[in-house]
C-alpha cells in the first residue's frame, strides 16, 4: 500500500468514525449499510466532510454505487489530483 493509500485510507475511516456512531471496527472492507447501519443521508454526510476536507468532488451516481469503505477510498483516489 502507498503511503497515498494509507493516509487517504486513515483520512476516510477517522471521517466515518466522526460522523456514524458505530461500535464497529471500521476498515476498507467495513459495509456502510450493513455493518455501520448508516442510512443514505448518513453516507452522504460522511461524503460531503470528506469532499470539503480533500477539496474535491464525488459525483452523485459514483457516490450510489459505494458499498464497502474501501470503494470510498478508491473512487477517492480516482479523483483528479489524487
Amino acid at each position: 500500500m502507498s503511503d497515498q493509500t494509507a493516509e487517504i485510507e486513515a483520512m476516510v475511516i477517522k471521517v466515518i468514525e466522526e460522523n456514524l456512531s458505530s461500535k464497529v471496527k471500521v476498515t476498507t472492507s467495513t459495509r456502510f449499510r450493513e455493518d455501520l447501519k448508516a442510512d443514505d443521508l448518513e453516507v452522504y454526510e460522511v461524503i460531503y466532510s470528506l469532499e470539503q476536507k480533500l477539496n474535491t468532488a464525488i459525483p452523485e451516481p459514483e457516490a450510489n454505487d459505494l458499498e464497502t469503505v474501501g470503494d470510498l477510498v478508491k473512487l477517492i483516489q480516482s479523483r483528479p489530483g489524487r
